[in-house]
C-alpha cells in the first residue's frame, strides 16, 4: 500500500476496522482507501471465511481478538495498534467516495493543533440498490490518535463524547463522503443484524435505563422492525432524558417520534410534536416534508402541498442534520405529484413527475408513476418519443420502470421495445433475460420465452422462478408432460408449493389428475389458492382461455364466495367487464358483504354506462366503509352526473362531518354549489 509518510516519520493516517466474516464487502472498502491511508489495522473477531486473508492482501495488519459482545472493546483494540497521527474508522460495508481521499489528506496535513477531529458526510443507501434513495448525516469518523481517546458503549459505540469531555476541542466538517451499503442487505441479513443489536441494547438498557443514547438506539432497532409502538416508547424515554436540544441526534430523535405517531395514525399528536420541533430546528427541511406527509394522511391536500413547496424553496437540510436526500428536490416534487393526483389534477401531476425524473433519473418510482399516468392517455408514437427523450444515457433504472408500467397496462409489445432500449443504455442482466421471457410468454411466443428462462435458470437468484415459468411455457406449447418432468429441477423449499400447483395444472392440461390437487390439502390451501389466482391472471394476460378454463378445476372444493370474489377482481383488473360482473354478482348472491366487491360492481356498472346501478353499488360500499373518503367523492360525482345535486351535497356533507380535515371534500362541495345555483334554495325548501 502506498504511504504518504517519509521513512522515519510518523504516518499521517491509520484506517482502523473491526470485522467478522466480511469477505463480500471488505475488498470494496479497502480498495477505496488505497493511496489515502498510510496503514490499515484490522481487528478480526472470529471470521471463519477469507476475511483475514483478504485484509492481508491489501497490506493490513490483522489482529485476532475473541468477540466479547462489546463493540467498543474491539474498536479500542484497533486503536492500540495504530501508529498514525490521525485515525479514520470505517466498517466493511462502507467505502470512501472515489476522489475524496486527497481532500481528506490535505485537511489533516493542514489541521491546526486545537482541532481534535472531523465529521465526514455519511451517505446511507437504502432500497434495493445504490441510487437515489439515501439518507445523509454527519458522522464523526476522523480524530487524533491520542491515548485518552477511546470508544465507549457496548453497541453503537461512541468516541465524540469522550473527546468533548476532555476540554473544548475544535471539530471540523469535511466534504468527504463515506458510502454505506449496509441497509441494502437482504431481509435475512437485516433480521440477523437487528436481532444481534436488540439482544445487546436490551441488556444495556436494563443495566443503564437512564442512558438517553442507548434508549434512542433501541428505538431505532424497533423502528427498523416496524414495531412503532415500542419504538415510540423508547424514543420518548430517550427524549425525556436529553440534557438539551443541542445534542447532535436530538433533531432526528424528534423526527423519529413523528414517524412513529404518523404510522400509528396519531396525527394530531404528530403535528403537535412537529410544531415544537420546527421551532427548535428551523433549517431542518425533513421536518417540513414530514409534516406534508402527515397532512396527506389527514387528507389536507392543500396544506400538504404548501409544505412540499416550502421544501422545494429551502432545498435539502444542511449537512449537520441527519437528512433524507431529495426532500428538498425530487422527493418533494414527487409528493406534490401525489397530491395533484389525489385532487384530480393529472396535468399538474405530470409536470411534477417530469421535473422529479429530470432532477434525479435514479428515482425510479417517479419514472414508473409518470409512465403509468401517460400510457393510457397519450398517442403511442408521441409517448415513445417523449419518454425516449426523458430517459437518456444513464437512465437504465428509470427505463426498467417504464417497462414495468407498460406491463401494468398489458401492452407487452411496447414493453419489449423498451426493454431493448434499457439494454442499449446498460449491460444486459439475468433479470432482463427473465423479464424478457415473461413478456414473450404473455405474447404466446413460447420458444423464445423458454430460451430466456433457460438462460435465467443458470443464475441462483432466478433459477427456480425460471424453471417454473419454463414448465408453464412447455405446457402451453402443447408439451405438458415435459413441463411436469422439468419441475424436478426446482430445488428451494420456498418454491415447492408453486411447483406442486404447477404440476397439478400441467397434469390437467395433459388430461389426467392422478393425485389429490394441492389446494385440497388443508395445510396448503391458503397459500396454494394465492398461487392459483396468480396463475389464472397470467393465463388471462396471455389470452390462453382454454388453459384458463382447465386451471379453474384447481379451485374445486374451495369456498365459492371467496372464489367468485377473487375471480371477479381478476377479470376486472384485465378489463373483462361482463365476466367480472357475473362473478361479483354471484358472490353477492351467496351473501358476500364486502366494500371492495361493491366498489368493483360500481366500476363494472359505470363501464356499461349503468350510472344508477353504479350509485347503488357505491352506496352499499360506503355503508360498509364509511372511512373511505374516496367513496364520498365517487358517489357525489355519480349523483351529480344524474343531476341529483341535493343527494350529492348531502353525501359530501356526511363525508365532511366524518372527515373534517379532508380538504378535497370541501373542494367538491364548492364545485357542486357552482354547478347548481339553486342548490341552496332546494336544500332550504327540503329543510
Amino acid at each position: 500500500m502506498e504511504s504518504g509518510a517519509k521513512e522515519g516519520q510518523r504516518p499521517l493516517l491509520s484506517l482502523c476496522m473491526i470485522v467478522r466474516n466480511e469477505e463480500q464487502d471488505l475488498p470494496r472498502c479497502l480498495s477505496s482507501v488505497q493511496g489515502v491511508v498510510d496503514e490499515i489495522v484490522v481487528v478480526d473477531t472470529g471470521s471463519d471465511d477469507a476475511t483475514p486473508e483478504i485484509a492481508r492482501e491489501f497490506g493490513a495488519r490483522v489482529v485476532s481478538r475473541p468477540w466479547t459482545g462489546d463493540f467498543s472493546a474491539a474498536r479500542n483494540g484497533s486503536l492500540e495498534e495504530a501508529r498514525g497521527e490521525w485515525i479514520l474508522f470505517l466498517d466493511a460495508d462502507e467505502e470512501l467516495e472515489a476522489g475524496d481521499g486527497p481532500r481528506l489528506r490535505e485537511a489533516l496535513a493542514g489541521a491546526e493543533d486545537h482541532v481534535a477531529g472531523f465529521y465526514l458526510a455519511l451517505v446511507n443507501y437504502v432500497g434495493d440498490a445504490p441510487g437515489a434513495e439515501a439518507v445523509l448525516n454527519p458522522a464523526f469518523r476522523v480524530f487524533r490518535n491520542r491515548p485518552g481517546y477511546r470508544f465507549q458503549g457496548a453497541i453503537h459505540e461512541q468516541i465524540l463524547a469522550v473527546i468533548q469531555a476532555q476540554g473544548n476541542p475544535g471539530l471540523g466538517r469535511l466534504e468527504v463522503r463515506v458510502n454505506h451499503y449496509g441497509y441494502l442487505n437482504g431481509p435475512a441479513v437485516r433480521k440477523r443484524k437487528i436481532a444481534r443489536n436488540l439482544e445487546i441494547l436490551e441488556r444495556v438498557v436494563r443495566e443503564y435505563p437512564d442512558d438517553h443514547f442507548h434508549r434512542f438506539n433501541l428505538g431505532v432497532e424497533y423502528l427498523r422492525l416496524r414495531d412503532y409502538g415500542r419504538a415510540l416508547e423508547e424514543f420518548r424515554a430517550s427524549f425525556s432524558r436529553l440534557p438539551g436540544l443541542e445534542l447532535g441526534y436530538a433533531p432526528v430523535l424528534l423526527r423519529n417520534i413523528v414517524v412513529c405517531l404518523k404510522e400509528l395514525e396519531r396525527y394530531d399528536e404528530a403535528l403537535e410534536v412537529l410544531a415544537g420541533a420546527r421551532e427548535a430546528y428551523p433549517d431542518y427541511t425533513d421536518l417540513i416534508f414530514l409534516e406534508g406527509l402527515v397532512r396527506v394522511a389527514r387528507q389536507e391536500y392543500l396544506r400538504a402541498a404548501d409544505c412540499f413547496r416550502e421544501c422545494l424553496a429551502r432545498g435539502d437540510a444542511p449537512q449537520h442534520h441527519f437528512a433524507e436526500r431529495g426532500v428538498g428536490s425530487f422527493k418533494a416534487l414527487y409528493a406534490l405529484a401525489q397530491v395533484s393526483k389525489a385532487t384530480g389534477d393529472a396535468v399538474q401531476a405530470t409536470r411534477c413527475l417530469v421535473q422529479a425524473v429530470r432532477a434525479e433519473p435514479r428515482y425510479t418510482v417517479a419514472a414508473y408513476d409518470l409512465a403509468s399516468l401517460l400510457i393510457p392517455r397519450e398517442d403511442p408514437a408521441a409517448l415513445h418519443a417523449f419518454l425516449t427523450g426523458l430517459v437518456g444515457p444513464g437512465g437504465a433504472p428509470a427505463g426498467e420502470q417504464v417497462v414495468r408500467a407498460f406491463i401494468r397496462h398489458r401492452r407487452y409489445q411496447e414493453a419489449l421495445a423498451w426493454l431493448d432500449r434499457v439494454e442499449e443504455l446498460s449491460v444486459s442482466t439475468v433479470g432482463h433475460r427473465h423479464l424478457r421471457g415473461q413478456l414473450f410468454m404473455r405474447l404466446r411466443r413460447y420458444e423464445p420465452a423458454m430460451d430466456c428462462f433457460q438462460a435465467a435458470a443458470a443464475s441462483e437468484e432466478y433459477r427456480d422462478q425460471a424453471v417454473l415459468n419454463q414448465a408453464l411455457c412447455l405446457g402451453l406449447a402443447g408439451r405438458p408432460e415435459d413441463g411436469v418432468a422439468s419441475l424436478a429441477r426446482v430445488t428451494e423449499d420456498r418454491w415447492a408449493l408453486e411447483a406442486m400447483v404447477y404440476r397439478d395444472f400441467l397434469r390437467l392440461l395433459a388430461g389426467r389428475v392422478d393425485r389429490r390437487p394441492a389446494l385440497l390439502r388443508p395445510e396448503h390451501q391458503a397459500r396454494a389458492e394465492a398461487v392459483v389466482y396468480e396463475l389464472l391472471g397470467t393465463l388471462l394476460d396471455a389470452q390462453e382461455f382454454q388453459a384458463f378454463e382447465r386451471a379453474l378445476d384447481l379451485l374445486s372444493g374451495t369456498d365459492p364466495r371467496r372464489r367468485h370474489l377473487r375471480l371477479g377482481m381478476i377479470y376486472l383488473e384485465r378489463g373483462f367487464m361482463e365476466s367480472a360482473g357475473e362473478e361479483l354478482v354471484a358472490a353477492a348472491r351467496l351473501g358476500v358483504r364486502d366494500g371492495t366487491m361493491f366498489r368493483a360492481l360500481g366500476r363494472v356498472a359505470q363501464a356499461r354506462d349503468l350510472v344508477d346501478d353504479a350509485i347503488v353499488f357505491n352506496q352499499e360500499a360506503l355503508a360498509l366503509e364509511p372511512d373511505d373518503t374516496g367513496l364520498y367523492h365517487t358517489l357525489a360525482t355519480l349523483l351529480a352526473r344524474q343531476r341529483r345535486y341535493a343527494e350529492a351535497a348531502r353525501t359530501i356533507q356526511a363525508g365532511r362531518r366524518r372527515h373534517p380535515h379532508a380538504e378535497l371534500l370541501s373542494v367538491v362541495a364548492q364545485a357542486l354549489e357552482a354547478a347548481e345555483p339553486g342548490l341552496r334554495r332546494g336544500q332550504a325548501a327540503e329543510a
